[in-house]
């Protein structure tokens, strides 16, 4: 029985030796994460020049067909594809930022499958517009959404668990609700219309919804990154903080009440009255942003003479 133990305990000491002796494994970086993020930015970083050499061929003013053909595929490459692709792979990272949450533990991954999606998406969208095969063109936009939402569960998730509380939540949701309505009357555009189809019809309800998409994802972004970037400590961000996202639901609601009179407008006055409010709810972001100055900038001279003395 002696002996038996005494074997065990041998078999133990050399598994520990060997446990210990072993090199340990490298920790994954924290980069590692954001993998997909940078692979976002490369595919649209690609897709600009084709984009921007349909915007040349379009200055040559050609006659339909090919104006609406250009357009469509120029649109495609340049907001479903450069615009599209860069504000997707960053609300990856930023989104739960901004409500100050964790990731969902699939994140990534997730965004690497909604990359390959849209990729495809994009390239089947520029053919079919080309190609003058709207149905091909139609898929592609619905194939867009589709990988659009593959992320969008996980942010959905992160908000969730922590609802937006500020300006910048208010207002990145409101974009992202906005450019999945665009996608979906452009791919309903495409599919009703057909041969149909003209330059005209797709600029009816661009205009407002890329205001709605890309202006207000913009203000949102900016508005929580320019105190964070002013810095100066967690007291001073967090005064900065409450003077940009002053009154934050109800310019968000004044900025979107305005946009949903414009887009579903029947008549001039209502257009002009959405237009009007859409650019008031927009413009708060400029008093905002002076009033987080005159704030930061007296508190940041006064703690460096506090740590100059």
């Amino acid at each position: 029985m002696d002996n038996r133990h005494r074997r065990r305990r041998h078999r133990i000491d050399a598994d520990l030796v060997r446990l210990r002796s072993r090199p340990p494994s490298p920790p994954r970086s924290a980069g590692a994460r954001f993998d997909s993020t940078v692979w976002f930015y490369c595919a649209a970083a690609c897709l600009l020049p084709l984009g921007a050499t349909l915007g040349a061929i379009m200055a040559f003013s050609p006659t339909e067909p090919w104006r609406t053909r250009l357009l469509v595929a120029h649109q495609a490459l340049n907001l479903l594809g450069f615009v599209g692709l860069t504000v997707v792979g960053t609300l990856i990272t930023l989104w739960p930022t901004v409500l100050r949450t964790k990731m969902q533990p699939a994140q990534d991954r997730h965004g690497k499958i909604s990359l390959c999606v849209m990729f495809v998406a994009v390239a089947a969208t520029t053919t079919g517009a080309l190609c003058g095969l709207w149905w091909l063109a139609a898929l592609g936009v619905t194939a867009h959404i589709v990988g659009i939402c593959i992320v969008l569960g996980d942010l959905v998730a992160c908000a969730a668990h922590k609802p937006p509380r500020d300006f910048p939540g208010f207002t990145m949701g409101a974009a992202i609700c906005w450019m999945l309505v665009w996608l979906a009357w452009l791919a309903w555009k495409l599919a009703s219309n057909g041969t149909r189809l003209l330059a005209d019809d797709i600029f009816t309800l661009s205009v407002p919804v890329i205001v709605g998409f890309l202006l207000q994802l913009l203000i949102g972004a900016m508005s929580y990154l320019m105190p964070m970037v002013m810095g100066g400590g967690p007291k001073i961000v967090r005064a900065t903080n409450a003077k940009m996202h002053a009154y934050g639901a109800l310019r968000a609601t004044i900025t979107n009440a305005g946009l949903l009179l414009w887009v579903l407008a029947m008549g001039t006055w209502t257009r002009r009255i959405g237009m009007v409010l859409t650019v008031v709810g927009l413009a708060t972001f400029l008093p905002a942003t002076a009033a987080m100055v005159r704030t930061g900038v007296p508190m940041l001279k006064e703690k460096g003479r506090q740590m100059a003395a």
